[in-house]
Parts: structure tokens; C-alpha cells; sequence
């Protein structure tokens, strides 16, 4: 199964939009860019939601447009966030397909399911912005 790949989004998902909230990665470089990117744009993220796991949990992406494509894998509803980006936001119900796209700058990310206990549980990783 590809995990994370460049190309084509997913035909038929459900696109989610966000907004950049003026924060940057934990390498000290504020975000300037404050636009929703067009789903299908740049990097492709193709991202697997298991119970209390991201497949795969280390991504990487070109700075600019990403688009994240989460799949429900598991039983349980999931959702996507980056850590200091408060509006990057892709939710997902079990067998279902989401996505959203932002423009994002370089930096090293934290990424999470925010829903009660799941972080915890051990269902975060890394996203490497290029």
C-alpha cells in the first residue's frame, strides 16, 4: 500500500480547507503564507489512519502547497493536525477518504489525531518541510 506519495489526489474525497494562523515549524521561521492551496497541488501526502497510528508517521514535503489525503483505516473516527498550525485540520470517519490543502513553510512539525486519548495512545509523528 503507498503511504506517502507525490501525484494526483484521491477522485472523490471530501476536500477541507484551512487557513495558516501565522505559525511556523520549531526551526524559528514564521509562516507568511496565509492561503488555502488548491487540493492536488505540490506534495501529495496519502496518509493511513489506524487505530492510534499514522501510516507511515514520518512524512515529507516541499514548501508550498500540500495537499493531505487521510484514509479511515480503522474503526473509529480519526482526524489530522499539525502542531502550531491550528487551522490544518483533516478529518476523517472509519472506510472514509478526506483531504485538505494548505500552503506551508520549511520546518520540522508535529502531527496529530486530537481527538480524546488518541494522541496519547501514541497516534502522532513528524511531518519534514522542505
Amino acid at each position: 500500500m503507498t503511504a506517502a506519495r507525490l501525484g494526483a489526489a484521491v477522485a472523490g474525497a471530501v476536500a477541507v480547507t484551512g487557513l495558516l494562523a501565522g505559525c511556523g515549524g520549531d526551526d524559528g521561521e514564521e509562516a507568511t503564507l496565509a492561503a488555502a492551496a488548491p487540493v492536488g497541488a505540490g506534495t501529495v501526502l496519502e496518509i493511513d489512519a489506524v487505530e492510534m497510528a499514522f501510516e507511515p508517521d514520518e512524512l515529507e514535503a516541499e514548501a508550498g502547497p500540500v495537499t493531505v489525503v487521510l484514509r479511515g483505516a480503522g474503526q473509529v473516527r480519526h482526524d489530522f493536525r499539525v502542531e502550531g498550525i491550528p487551522n490544518v485540520l483533516v478529518e476523517v470517519a472509519p472506510g472514509g477518504t478526506a483531504q485538505g490543502a494548505w500552503l506551508l513553510p520549511a520546518g520540522r512539525y508535529e502531527v496529530f489525531c486530537s481527538l480524546p486519548g488518541h494522541r496519547e495512545a501514541g497516534m502522532e509523528g513528524t511531518l519534514t518541510v522542505r
